[in-house]
């Protein structure tokens, strides 16, 4: 809940851009904790079933102002007192309004909505574990599946029960796959992630930068070389942030290299942090042969000929190693399903995004062939667990 105005709180100003009210009242709005006691409800149903005065914007107002309810009660003096400007509390109402609709869009009333980046093998393969695992759906709703990729209407095929469906207007609850316009929340992305996402997202293995610091880890110095792409670019200000840097001239540690450097580069580790396309060029600036470090989807298409030319190469693998090239995808998809189901159980039948989230943030789980996952410890993947593969 964002507007502009002024803020007070036990008396004494405060910075409103300091002040969240989900920190208290739940980012849905649904309530929460205020400090030891709890804090009610926001969503305008349960304001104005309480009394019906909130329905208009100005009772809102002078609550907010003053700290005293329409009905005379005065709110506990830890909540904060806000000054808000008409156009700032006509937006806060109509927000309050409409949260509860938003925060459930996906989630019933007849289907769980999940949209799919991936293609057809990938929806067929959630379909059918979603159907051994919940034949029945889950707390009385069938799943829906929806293709992300949009087709000019009116084309579109609907079924439930985990069916597929292909409709760029169809609700979302959360995206699989990838993440998808219209759906706030993101799991399990194909690519990974890099470690610096926003919250509404989790993946299922390390992100890239838990496996720069394996890699890092695995060795006492050398230089970082990146491409120009995002994902470099996010990925190398994560690890220019904290890698081990030489304390005093002539000790060994890690140094970046920037994407512009010109001259030759010499150092007896690279770690490359780039798309495997770039390669080939990242190679032409390094002296010599150096051992070669990378996460396993930089280098897997080019390590037999760089090992024929001679090049010792370390990969960092988030995969575990029971879960081989040919039965990973399979094995992805069950693990999956196993979280998406066991964070929906936790959630409840009243699932909203912000408790899905929540649900997620307390989940741990030990799917079979697959590192454990916590994600009260690492919030967004689970786990950080890497292999390190020395080759040859």
């Amino acid at each position: 809940m964002a507007s502009a105005g002024e803020a007070s709180i036990l008396g004494m100003a405060a910075p409103l851009e300091r002040l969240a009210c989900a920190g208290c009242h739940g980012a849905d709005a649904e309530g929460g904790r205020e400090g030891s006691r709890p804090a009610p409800a926001l969503r305008l149903d349960r304001l104005a079933g309480r009394d019906a005065a909130y329905a208009a914007p100005t009772a809102l107002a002078e609550t907010l102002r003053s700290g005293i309810a329409p009905d005379g009660r005065t709110l506990s003096p830890t909540m904060p007192r806000f000054h808000f400007g008409p156009r700032a509390v006509t937006a806060l109402h109509q927000w309050l309004a409409v949260v509860a609709t938003d925060e459930r869009r996906g989630f019933g009333p007849n289907a769980i909505h999940v949209k799919i980046r991936g293609g057809d093998e990938l929806v067929e393969a959630l379909r059918a574990e979603l159907d051994r695992v919940l034949p029945n759906g889950l707390w009385g709703l069938p799943f829906r599946l929806t293709l992300a990729e949009e087709v000019a209407p009116p084309t579109k095929t609907a079924a439930v029960g985990g069916k597929r469906e292909r409709t760029a207007d169809a609700p979302c609850f959360v995206a699989i796959g990838g993440p998808v316009s219209g759906c706030p929340i993101t799991l399990f992305p194909a690519g990974g992630l890099v470690g610096d996402e926003p919250p509404d997202i989790r993946g299922l293995w390390a992100s890239l930068a838990d496996q720069a610091r394996a890699l890092i880890r695995s060795t006492s110095g050398g230089a970082v070389l990146t491409d120009g792409t995002e994902t470099a670019k996010r990925l190398a200000r994560i690890v220019a942030a904290e890698i081990p840097r030489p304390a005093r001239k002539g000790e060994t540690g890690w140094r970046m290299v920037s994407p512009m450097e010109m001259r030759p580069i010499k150092a007896v580790s690279v770690l490359l942090l780039c798309s495997p396309e770039e390669i080939p060029r990242l190679l032409s600036q390094i002296d010599g042969r150096p051992a070669l470090l990378a996460p396993r989807r930089t280098l897997e298409p080019w390590v037999r000929p760089l090992l024929d030319r001679g090049y010792a190469i370390t990969l960092a693998d988030p995969m575990p190693p029971s879960a081989s090239p040919e039965a990973s995808p399979n094995r992805i998809v069950t693990v999956a399903v196993a979280v998406l189901v066991s964070a929906l159980r936790a959630c409840g039948g009243d699932c909203t995004r912000t408790r899905l989230i929540s649900a997620f943030d307390a989940l741990t789980l030990h799917p079979a062939g697959w590192y454990a996952l916590d994600y009260s410890r690492q919030g967004k993947t689970g786990t950080d667990q890497v292999t390190i593969e020395d080759l040859p």
